[in-house]
C-alpha cells in the first residue's frame, strides 16, 4: 500500500469520526437543562359580566439559555383578550383566546362576556414555552387563575356646595361630598379629591378633614379610605371646607373626585364614579358695611343744648332709679312752703283783732 493510499484512507476515517462525533456535539447541547418560572396575578379576582381586567403574566428564565422564551396563556370560553400596543401580550389565535406573551411590561387585558352567568368560575392557564430544552424544575412552569363572574359593590358620588356666588374672605365654604353604593354586595370605597392646581392659591381645604382621609399624591387633594365597609344601599357623606382667597374673584373653582374600591372589575357601572364640585366665586368684592350715625340731640329751651340727656347722666352715673324719689321730694317741697306760707297769714290776722 502506498503512502498516497494510506493518507486517503486516514482521511476518510478522520471524517467518519468528524461525522460521528457532530451529532453527539448537537444533543449534548441540546440536553443542557433550563428552569422556567410562570406565575399569574389578579387581586381579589372577582369581575362582573361585561367587564374587563387587568392579568398580570410573569414569565422568567431562572437558568439556561433558548433563542427565544414566551409564556403561553389559554383563556377559557367566555373571556378575550383586548388587544393593547402597550402591553407584551398578543393574540396567537383568531378567537383571541390563544396567548403569549414575551418579557417584558407584564400583562394582559382580559374581557369578560356580557352573557357569562353569574356564578361561573372560569379558570385561566398558562406554561413556559422552552420548546425542545428540558426543564430542571418543570413544577413552576406552568400556573392557573381561577376567576369568579358575579357583580360586588357598585358605587357613585356626588359632591355638593354653595348654589349662589360666594365671597373671598374668613368664612369656609362648606361643601358635602355623598358616596353611595348601588351593587349587591357591601365592599369599602376609595375616594381622591383633585386639589388646586393655580397660583396664587384661590381655594385651598380649611381646618381638619374626615380621620380616615390623608393627602393624596396627586396634587393638594385627598385620599378618603374608610374603615368600615358600605352596605348595598347604603352612603357615606364626607363633609369638605375651602378658603376662598382674593385672587379667586370672579372666577370658577373647580374639584375632582372618583371613587373606585379593592374590587373595581365586579363594579356593574363606572360612568358615575366621579364628579366635580363647581363653586362660583363673585366678581365684586364685599363692600364694608357702613357705621351708623348717631344725630344730634336738639336745642332744648333757650338755644342751649345739654352736653348730655338727663337720662343718660342718671344711668352713667348709677342714679337711674332715683328720678322719682327726686320729684316726689321736690313736690313735698312745694306743698311744705304752700302750708307754711299759708299759716303765717293767719297769725297776722289773729294779731290784728286783737
Amino acid at each position: 500500500m502506498g503512502r498516497r493510499t494510506q493518507a486517503f484512507l486516514a482521511g476518510c476515517g478522520l471524517a467518519v469520526l468528524l461525522l460521528a462525533a457532530g451529532p453527539a456535539v448537537e444533543a449534548r447541547a441540546a440536553a443542557d437543562p433550563v428552569d422556567a418560572t410562570v406565575s399569574l396575578q389578579f387581586y381579589n379576582p372577582q369581575v362582573a359580566p361585561g367587564r374587563q381586567f387587568d392579568l398580570d403574566v410573569f414569565g422568567h428564565l431562572k437558568s439556561g439559555t433558548l433563542d427565544t422564551f414566551r409564556t403561553l396563556v389559554h383563556l377559557p370560553k367566555g373571556m378575550t383578550l383586548v388587544p393593547n400596543a402597550d402591553r407584551n401580550c398578543k393574540a396567537t389565535s383568531a378567537n383571541q383566546r390563544e396567548i403569549a406573551c414575551t418579557p417584558g411590561e407584564p400583562g394582559a387585558t382580559i374581557q369578560v362576556a356580557d352573557d357569562v352567568p353569574v356564578g361561573t368560575e372560569l379558570t385561566i392557564t398558562a406554561s413556559a414555552d422552552i420548546g425542545d430544552a428540558v426543564d430542571s424544575h418543570p413544577e413552576d412552569n406552568t400556573a392557573r387563575q381561577v376567576v369568579l363572574v358575579k357583580p360586588g359593590a357598585d358605587w357613585s358620588v356626588k359632591w355638593t356646595g354653595p348654589t349662589t356666588p360666594v365671597q373671598p374672605g374668613s368664612t369656609p365654604v362648606t361643601t358635602k361630598l355623598v358616596v353611595t353604593n348601588h351593587g349587591a354586595e357591601a365592599g369599602v370605597p376609595y375616594i381622591i379629591t383633585s386639589g388646586p392646581s393655580d397660583y396664587p392659591a384661590q381655594m385651598e381645604l380649611y381646618g381638619k378633614q374626615d380621620k380616615s382621609c390623608g393627602t393624596a399624591t396627586e396634587g393638594h387633594g385627598l385620599m378618603c379610605n374608610p374603615k368600615t365597609s358600605v352596605p348595598p344601599g347604603g352612603s357615606i357623606t364626607f363633609t369638605f371646607r375651602f378658603t376662598v382667597f382674593p385672587a379667586a374673584l370672579g372666577k370658577e373653582q373647580r374639584r375632582e373626585a372618583r371613587v373606585t374600591s379593592d374590587r373595581a372589575p365586579s363594579e356593574q357601572d363606572i360612568n358615575d364614579n366621579s364628579t366635580a364640585l363647581v363653586v362660583h366665586v363673585s366678581d365684586k368684592a364685599a363692600q364694608p358695611t357702613a357705621k351708623p350715625t348717631i344725630s344730634a340731640p336738639s336745642p332744648g329751651p333757650g338755644g342751649t343744648t345739654p352736653a348730655t340727656p338727663p337720662g343718660d347722666q342718671l344711668a352713667d352715673t348709677g342714679a337711674a332709679d332715683t328720678g322719682p324719689a327726686l320729684l316726689a321730694a321736690g313736690a313735698v317741697a312745694a306743698v311744705g312752703g304752700g302750708l307754711l306760707l299759708a299759716t303765717r297769714g293767719r297769725r297776722r290776722s289773729r294779731s290784728r283783732s286783737h
